[in-house]
């Protein structure tokens, strides 16, 4: 049975990404035959990188991935790719005039970012700087073990009990008492910042809206009896009754 490959290859060099397709036995050693690609590879050399995306069992099935990622990426428009048109998977020559005019487009663009020239003129400007980043694979792993370290530190009874300690010295720590309750519902009160719902007023209002036609009848909204807030049933299982920041320690 023959396997038809979808494969994306990247230059190692320029960055230069190519959506293509084959049904050799070792798709690896496939360099793709794109108008555009080819000649970037005679100037730039064949160090490239592949990734095989589908393995299909037909050419139609080729076709609709192929289509399907050419779309997705870009592949004509975008100048990170080498495509001079949608792999379809069919192949099949294009009228000179317009690969010609294509060509021309991406050379133009190919001029930032994906240029040898441009990236090494970059790298000597941020070495003269000294803000290029050393990033090296051992510095990335010595990071990734930092990290989880600390995580770990923190979850532990030690760390936690420690930073409650520290909170406590400091006066930091936000210590919810009946009486700390009762002294924030009277600011509010005070600033007339309170709700003042009552289970009567909640429903007239609910009878009301129902009335106007201004709410649904399926909603339903309750009282908090720590905060007397009235609200629908999702934001009450949120942030009301044994979730409401007033509900005191042990209740």
């Amino acid at each position: 049975m023959t396997i038809y490959y979808l494969m994306v290859k990247t230059h190692k060099i320029t960055g230069l990404k190519y959506l293509c397709q084959t049904k050799r036995k070792d798709p690896y050693k496939y360099l793709g035959s794109g108008k555009y690609w080819r000649p970037h590879l005679n100037k730039h050399g064949k160090t490239i990188s592949t990734v095989i995306i589908r393995e299909c069992q037909s050419k139609k099935e080729l076709s609709e991935w192929g289509i399907h990622y050419s779309n997705l990426w870009h592949v004509v428009e975008s100048e990170e790719w080498a495509n001079l048109k949608i792999e379809d998977g069919t192949g099949g020559a294009m009228p000179p005039d317009i690969v010609r005019n294509i060509m021309d487009t991406k050379s133009k663009r190919n001029t930032g970012a994906n240029n040898p020239d441009v990236i090494a003129k970059q790298l000597a400007t941020k070495k003269l700087n000294g803000t290029l980043n050393p990033t090296t694979p051992d510095s990335i792993q010595q990071g990734i073990t930092t990290k989880r370290s600390l995580n770990h530190h923190l979850q532990t009874p030690e760390s936690i009990a420690k930073c409650l300690a520290t909170k406590i010295i400091n006066g930091t720590l936000n210590i919810t008492t009946p009486e700390v309750i009762a002294k924030q519902l009277a600011t509010k009160k005070l600033n007339g910042t309170w709700s003042s719902s009552t289970p009567d007023s909640v429903r007239r209002g609910i009878l009301t809206r129902q009335e106007n036609g201004t709410m649904s009848p399926n909603k339903i909204s309750i009282s908090c009896i720590h905060c007397h807030t009235a609200v629908g049933k999702p934001t009450f299982g949120r942030y009301h009754g044994d979730n409401c920041k007033f509900k005191p320690l042990g209740g």
